[in-house]
This record gives structure tokens, C-alpha cells and sequence, in this order.
């Protein structure tokens, strides 16, 4: 008996705490039946208070103060059942008997239930989805109840599944975002990573090939030196030779001198041709020092289209300027750049055909002065592209292969870079970017 009576106050207090205060109404016999159940405990444990008619009195008091309690039991479920979503609600006592319902029709009443039996040994709460007989789908939830710390019943509360699928779905849709973030966030984790490992290989990349243009560039010191030495001397004197020849020994005859000023000065343009080429090797072999210093490149620009003027009338060719205004002075070794920009123009000039044009832009981005040199030649082939900076490659019959590499070393002395894009047929264009002077970028 005193287990039902936990078991009711147990429902009653559920529903003080979530319902309209129904049961404040027989609060007051709370504590009266407490009181008279310990006095039928002991009156049932055979010590009589105060006679038998005292007893029989005080359990006739508690069985109605029971069936109070009871019905307020049943008022609260039946209020609590008016909730929206709400099935079906079932008080049990440990035997699994039904004390108070709303519903019952939806309950699976089973006497042997692992599933309640279950809750009443571990004294906690479970939930379950089952079908009932009609097909209807029903999720369960069962808490048990105790006094002093043993089982006293289950309170079972069904739910339709229209109230809690969307409940389900939120959740379900809440999981597959937070999946979602999740996933996006590795992957840009990923690819930060790849980014920077990528960065990383991309500059190891060109410290090993620095440092093998270095090599080479050692290599070439030694060898320019002692071709320096062992060929200028003879080479100063056969020019020396041809000049004296030119100027002393003409001969007389018309037709014999025609050929003979046409082998010497064949002669003495292969000598000058040769020296050249000694200084280019000495250009590589000797640091470079800049003597930087501020310059117009509108100047410089149109200094270079007087250079090659004449060459390029000659050879049908035309030359043009795009330089942007009011570009501002660039901090630079003039000679040098004048040096590096000549050996680019002159590959240009010596790769078309007549009709043709050389075109020099001039643009400033943001920090940096961009110069493009565009020509209409044959352009170079897909595969000979990366070699073009390689020292002694070149495609020309009478070329050394030092002049774009020369022209690359300058461009990399002022802090720029030198690029190349080329398509057979659709010629060649050489982009350059420079540093502003610190000046203009203050």
C-alpha cells in the first residue's frame, strides 16, 4: 500500500510541476496520509494502537484519502493528456497493474515486457517506437518510480510520431550542417595546407635552380677568364692587321678591289663579333654591381627605338611605343637595363620576317612598372620554352645562347622578374616587372 500511495503522490507531483495546479487542491492531504499510512503500516505488522476499531478506522480513513488521491491522479493525466502531441499516458505499479490511464487502447499491455521489466530493475527512464495493432506508429518514453530507493511503479507517456518527426528532422538537418561545416572546414584546412606546402616546394624550387645558375655562373668565371686572356691578344691583333690592310694595302685594280674590301670587312665584323662574345663572357663571370640611380623609363624606352631604328628600316620591320603617361622615375642602373632590354629587342628583331613589328609597353601596377616587348615572329616552341634561360641554348646559327640569360641576371639585380610567353606562329612576348623607387612607394 505504501507503494501506491508513492506512486500517486509521484504522478501528482509530475503533474504540479507541469500542469495547472490542479493538485494544489489536495496538497493539504498530503502530509494526513503520510501519516496515516505509517500508523496501517504498523497496525498491518500486528502492534495494534490503541485497539482494533482504531485500526479498522484508520485504514477506512486512508482508503478513502486513497481513492481521493487516485482520482486527482486520473484528473492530472487526463489533463496532462489534453497536451498536444500526447498519446496516451499509463500509471503502473511493480507489477505492472494499470492505476490510472488516458488511452489505453494504444498501450502494449504484456506480462512479461522485457522492456518494462528492464526499467524497473535499472530505475531510470527508456523510450522505444512500436507499431500498435492499428498500425500506428507510437514513441514510448517510461520512467520508473521509487520509494526509499526501491521500485514502485512506471509512469509511460506515448507520443505521436507528427510531433516528433519534425523535432527529428531539425535534429537530423542540424547533424548533416554541422557535418557540413565541419567537412568545409577541412577542406580549407587542407587546402591551406597545400597552398603553403605548394609555396614552399615553388621557392625550394627556385633556390635550387639560383643556386645551380650560380654554379654554372662560377664555372664560366674561370673559363671567361682564360679565353679572355689567351684570345684577346691575338684577337686585338688580328684586327689591328685588317684595319692596316684596309687602310695601306688597297689594291689598285677596280675589280680586284671591290673583293678584297669585301673579304676584310667580313674579316673585321667576325673579329668584332667574336670579341663580343668575349664580353659576354666576362659580363657573366664578374658580379654585378648596380649604380642605381634614379631614370626616366619614357626615356630610356625611346633612347632604345633610336638604337634600333635604322636596323629595323633596314629589315622591313617597324617599331612601337605604348608608354603610359606620367610614369614615375624608376630606380635603376640605366646602363645595365639599356643592356638587358637591347639583348631582348635584338632577339626580337632577328626572329621576324619583313612586314613585321616590334611593339614596347610601358604600365604601372600598383607598386611595380610592367614592360612588355611583343614581337610577330615565329614564336619558339612549346617545349623549347623553359630552356630559353639555360646559358648557351639558342636557336640562332650564329648565336652564343648569353644574351636572354644576361638580360634574365640584370632584371633579377634590380629585384625584377622576366617572363616569358610564346606560340609558334603567334610570336613571342617578354614581360617585365621592376620595383618602384622607395620614394614613390612611401
Amino acid at each position: 500500500m505504501s507503494e501506491l500511495v508513492v506512486v500517486l503522490l509521484e504522478v501528482v507531483h509530475i503533474q504540479q510541476n507541469h500542469g495547472d495546479g490542479l493538485v494544489e487542491r489536495f496538497c493539504p492531504c498530503v502530509e494526513v496520509v503520510q501519516h496515516l499510512l505509517e500508523m496501517a503500516v504498523v497496525v498491518e505488522a500486528g502492534k495494534p494502537v490503541g485497539g482494533s476499531e482504531l485500526a479498522q478506522t484508520l485504514v477506512g480513513g486512508l482508503q478513502c484519502l486513497l481513492l481521493l488521491l487516485q482520482f486527482a491522479v486520473q484528473r492530472a493525466i487526463t489533463d496532462m493528456s489534453l497536451r498536444e502531441g500526447i498519446s496516451f499516458v499509463v500509471v503502473q505499479d511493480v507489477s505492472l497493474n494499470v492505476l490510472a490511464s488516458y488511452n489505453p487502447s494504444l498501450v502494449p499491455f504484456v506480462a512479461h515486457d522485457p522492456f518494462l521489466k528492464s526499467l524497473l530493475q535499472t530505475q531510470s527512464h527508456r523510450s522505444r517506437v512500436y507499431r500498435t495493432e492499428k498500425g500506428e506508429e507510437v514513441f514510448e518514453i517510461a520512467r520508473s518510480l521509487s520509494a526509499n530507493h526501491r521500485p514502485a511503479g512506471i509512469i509511460r507517456i506515448g507520443f505521436s510520431p507528427k510531433e516528433i518527426d519534425p523535432i527529428l528532422n531539425q535534429t537530423k538537418k542540424n547533424v548533416a550542417i554541422s557535418i557540413l561545416i565541419f567537412l568545409c572546414l577541412g577542406l580549407s584546412a587542407v587546402t591551406l595546407v597545400w597552398i603553403n606546402q605548394n609555396r614552399h616546394l615553388q621557392k625550394m624550387k627556385e633556390l635550387e635552380e639560383h643556386l645551380q645558375r650560380t654554379e654554372r655562373l662560377s664555372s664560366l668565371g674561370h673559363l671567361a677568364a682564360g679565353v679572355a686572356h689567351e684570345i684577346r691578344n691575338p684577337l686585338n691583333a688580328i684586327g689591328l692587321g685588317i684595319q692596316r690592310l684596309r687602310r695601306e694595302f688597297v689594291p689598285q685594280d677596280t675589280s680586284d678591289k671591290e673583293e678584297y674590301l669585301s673579304f676584310t670587312e667580313v674579316i673585321h665584323r667576325e673579329v668584332k663579333r667574336v670579341n663580343e662574345i668575349i664580353e659576354d663572357f666576362l659580363g657573366l663571370s664578374r658580379p654585378f654591381h648596380l649604380d642605381l640611380r634614379l631614370a626616366s623609363l619614357e626615356d630610356l624606352l625611346q633612347h632604345l627605338v633610336l638604337l634600333f631604328q635604322e636596323e629595323a628600316r633596314s629589315r622591313g620591320l617597324r617599331l612601337e611605343v605604348d608608354c603610359a603617361p606620367d610614369l614615375p622615375p624608376l630606380e635603376i642602373d640605366a646602363q645595365r637595363l639599356t643592356q638587358a632590354l637591347v639583348n631582348i629587342m635584338k632577339n626580337g628583331i632577328e626572329a621576324m620576317k619583313p612586314g613585321g613589328i616590334l611593339r614596347l609597353e610601358a604600365r604601372e601596377n600598383k607598386d611595380r612598372i610592367t614592360i612588355a616587348i611583343t614581337d610577330t615572329g615565329e614564336g619558339i616552341p612549346e617545349d623549347q620554352v623553359g630552356k630559353i634561360f639555360d646559358y648557351y641554348y639558342t636557336t640562332k646559327e650564329k648565336g652564343a645562347g648569353l644574351g636572354l640569360p644576361i638580360a634574365h641576371r640584370i632584371i633579377e639585380a634590380h629585384g625584377g622578374q622576366m617572363e616569358i610567353g610564346s606560340q609558334p606562329g603567334s610570336g613571342t612576348k617578354v614581360t617585365i616587372t621592376l620595383p618602384l623607387a622607395r620614394k614613390q612607394k612611401d
